[in-house]
């Protein structure tokens, strides 16, 4: 089974210096992204932040109260908001919405280390040698980065969404 990677000391401690390292510079240093490379791999690394560049990650959130969010047989959606992710705005669901080279759209939920892509399901939950894909990276990057764009999205919208990721 794989593991939330992201609550592991040593990351919180390299997304920091993330944070503080982009917020003062806009750019990471070469020492730093040594570091993320000798953690996370070159490769992974890589075409993260490749996919950065593209400011392909977008994280969405329902225009909707939770309570509002119904369908079907007037089943109320579970909000998701990890303790890190939820910075106190407001308490509508969110989730984030991440786009690859190659057009797909892949939902990542809040507070998790899973990705429906094909490499998380072969490199990480199979192979075991990946902590985690680039779209996983990606967001807490992004996040630390503030490179990651809000849309606010109607409640269909949202349900739909949320559905891509299973």
């Amino acid at each position: 089974m794989a593991i939330n990677c992201f609550e592991a000391p040593v990351i919180q401690a390299l997304l920091g210096e993330v944070k503080d390292e982009y917020s003062d510079q806009e750019s990471l240093s070469p020492q730093l992204l040594l570091r993320l490379a000798s953690f996370f791999t070159y490769p992974l690394l890589s075409s993260t932040l490749d996919m950065l560049d593209t400011l392909a990650i977008r994280r969405r959130v329902a225009a909707n109260h939770p309570d509002e969010l119904l369908f079907g047989r007037r089943s109320r959606i579970v909000r998701v908001t990890p303790r890190s992710a939820n910075d106190g705005r407001d308490s509508h669901p969110f989730l984030w919405q991440v786009w690859s080279t190659s057009g797909l759209s892949y939902v990542i939920y809040p507070g998790t280390n899973y990705c429906p892509c094909e490499s998380w399901q072969y490199l990480v939950w199979r192979k075991g040698l990946y902590v985690t894909c680039k779209h996983v990276l990606g967001v807490a990057m992004g996040l630390a980065m503030n490179l990651i764009e809000e849309r606010e999205v109607d409640s269909v919208d949202f349900v739909m969404l949320s559905s891509l990721g299973e």
